[in-house]
C-alpha cells in the first residue's frame, strides 16, 4: 500500500483502490506567524499528537512532539539579540493547539500572544 504523496504523473482520477492510505485525511497542518516569529503545527488527529516548529527570524529555533504522554512543552531560544520563548500545549477534546508566546526586541519592550489552533472540523482560529 502506497502512504502519502502521490506522484505527480498520477491525478486524483488515476487512483486505485490501496494506493492512498485513507489516515492522510487525518494529519492538518497549520502556520501562525507575527513578526518575527513563526510556528508550524501539524497534528495526526488518528494519533492525537502534535509537531511543532518554532521559527525566529526564519531560524528554526524549537521542535518538539506532543502526545497523550507529553501534552505540553516550554520552548525558547534566540538569534542574534532577539528572543522568544513560548509554552505550547496539546488539548484533546476538542483537540487544539495552545501557544503562549513571549517574543523580545531589542529597544522595544516584550510582547505576549496567546493563539488557540483548534483542529476540530467546524471551529475557527481565536488569536
Amino acid at each position: 500500500m502506497t502512504f502519502g504523496i502521490v506522484p505527480e504523473e498520477k491525478r486524483a482520477t488515476d487512483l486505485r483502490e490501496g494506493e492512498l492510505d485513507p489516515k492522510i485525511l487525518d494529519r492538518h497542518c497549520v502556520s501562525w506567524e507575527v513578526g518575527l516569529l513563526r510556528f508550524d503545527v501539524c497534528v495526526d488527529l488518528s494519533v492525537p499528537e502534535a509537531d511543532v516548529s518554532v521559527y525566529l527570524l526564519g531560524a528554526q529555533i524549537a521542535w518538539v512532539r506532543l502526545d497523550r504522554d507529553h501534552l505540553s512543552a516550554h520552548v525558547g531560544g534566540s538569534v542574534g539579540s532577539v528572543k522568544a520563548v513560548a509554552d505550547i500545549c496539546l488539548e484533546l477534546d476538542p483537540v487544539k493547539v495552545v501557544i503562549d508566546a513571549e517574543l523580545c526586541v531589542p529597544l522595544a519592550p516584550c510582547k505576549k500572544y496567546h493563539i488557540e489552533i483548534p483542529l476540530s472540523p467546524g471551529e475557527d482560529v481565536d488569536g
